[in-house]
């Protein structure tokens, strides 16, 4: 079994590092393209963040930018000349990911647990919605 394109999906929690790390070798080992992506949670959906928003409409920016940071760390684990491509998407993370699963990739890889609260999302109800959903081989590093 070949895989050509891989997903990897990506928050800031030590399992998404663990599996960066395990997409970077099986990338290396088949001559994988990877996709890496986050998705944040717009604040609208972050319950006590809507009624301050108009306070602070800077913070979309500043989730963004964290997910962005979140991306270019993972991203740059890979080697140069492996062909790496950053995502960063905004809405339920579960559906996001599963949504982009659709275009074209080989395999799903995803931590086994993520960080809790805030805009981003945790990995362990995202994990459960991914497998149950998704049509590809999904690998979870814990």
């Amino acid at each position: 079994m070949s895989f050509k394109n891989i997903l990897l999906a990506v928050d800031d929690s030590e399992f998404s590092q663990k599996a960066t790390g395990k997409v970077v070798e099986l990338a290396r080992l088949m001559g994988s393209k990877v996709t890496v992506v986050h998705v944040v949670l717009p604040v609208r959906t972050v319950a006590h963040y809507e009624r301050l928003l108009p306070m602070f409409p800077e913070v979309n920016e500043v989730y963004d930018d964290i997910g962005r940071s979140i991306l270019d760390e993972a991203a740059g684990r890979f080697p140069e000349d492996m062909e790496v491509e950053a995502v960063l998407l905004h809405g339920n993370p579960a559906l996001e990911i599963i949504e982009l699963s659709k275009e074209g990739f080989d395999l799903l890889v995803i931590g086994g647990h993520g960080s809790s609260g805030g805009p981003f999302f945790s990995m362990g109800s995202v994990v459960s919605k991914v497998i149950y959903n998704s049509d590809l081989p999904v690998l979870i590093v814990k």
